[in-house]
């Protein structure tokens, strides 16, 4: 599963930290194609456990 890495430089806290409710880094978040957050703390995309956060982000 391919991935992202944002830099958002002085941006961060107003475009990037506070409406994706990271507090902390290396933070693994489910975004919709839409934009809008699905999950905040997403597992790891290697972990078992994404496929039921997937799944229920589907349904």
């Amino acid at each position: 599963m391919p991935s992202i890495q944002l830099f958002a430089g002085d941006a961060a806290q107003e475009q990037l930290l506070k409406p994706y409710h990271i507090t902390g880094i290396p933070r693994f978040i489910l975004v919709g194609k839409d934009g809008n957050l699905i999950y905040a703390d997403a597992p790891r995309p290697s972990s078992p456990e994404i496929r039921t956060v997937l799944n229920h982000a589907l349904q």
